[in-house]
């Protein structure tokens, strides 16, 4: 994939990602959604690790010029942990799509061990909810 990132890029031109770091609530959540997935027939590299600074470096360091990563921070707030879980039933389609592939039982306990994960990770004492997922932001540069 990093190859076809900077073959599509013009001399000298930017490639940039906003990738989601490995820590944080996202990527606990995705650790968490594929203990009740189905194996794939095959092993895919976990898509999180485009968040990792030295595997990003790795990837694309014989491929760039220069490489910029800047660490950022992505803050999810809610009122609640139901509203929080709600709106993502609503709004997230990886989230919908879990809901038709799973059966409902399996998909509930999903939905009760993300209430547990918002709990442990809430940053927020007053009742709301306040989650942070790291990511990283990647600036290379193609050669010219």
């Amino acid at each position: 994939m990093a190859a076809e990132l900077f073959r599509v890029a013009k001399p000298g031109g930017l490639v940039a990602m906003a990738n989601y770091s490995p820590g944080g609530y996202l990527g606990k959540l995705s650790q968490l959604i594929a203990t009740f997935s189905a194996h794939p027939a095959f092993e895919l590299p976990w898509p999180f690790l485009w968040g990792d600074e030295k595997e990003v470096r790795r990837r694309l360091g014989g491929l760039a010029d220069s490489i910029e990563v800047v660490h950022r921070t992505l803050t999810f707030d809610s009122e609640s942990v139901d509203k929080f879980v709600d709106f993502w039933q609503a709004t997230n389609a990886p989230q919908a799509a879990l809901k038709v592939m799973m059966p409902p039982e399996t998909y509930q306990k999903v939905l009760d061990a993300k209430r547990l994960l918002i709990e442990e990770l809430n940053e927020s004492t007053d009742g709301r909810v306040k989650l942070s997922s790291p990511y990283i932001l990647v600036l290379a540069r193609r050669p010219t």
